[in-house]
């Protein structure tokens, strides 16, 4: 696991996401070590900045495994593919064994249940 001295502080990150100057393969690595220490809905931006679906898609099962409907909401706003029934569905049944109870009756909602 990435320790976080190798992850860029607030200001590195701003001037990554909104610079001109960035490769995206750049954005893919740091989004990578992002999502390695934890740091989701970080791995999100940079991910959609550099237009990295496959990225995108990892972070989406982690946010169904972890039952976070703000995550998924997130990877959907940054143009992933949308949630189908299934996914909600399965996110809400995880979010409930998980107590959170909140995403989970969420989950159950955009799920049509």
């Amino acid at each position: 696991m990435a320790g976080k001295e190798e992850l860029p502080h607030y200001k590195e990150k701003q001037a990554m996401l909104h610079g001109k100057e960035i490769r995206p393969e750049q954005l893919v690595e740091v989004g990578k070590r992002q999502l390695a220490a934890g740091w989701y809905s970080d791995a999100i931006d940079f991910f959609a900045r550099a237009e990295y679906r496959e990225g995108l898609e990892q972070v989406r099962r982690v946010a169904i495994e972890e039952g976070d409907v703000f995550l998924l909401r997130k990877i959907l706003r940054a143009g992933a593919e949308e949630a189908d029934d299934e996914q909600w569905q399965r996110l809400a049944d995880n979010a409930r064994r998980l107590g959170k109870l909140e995403f989970a009756r969420e989950g159950y909602r955009l799920a049509g249940n």
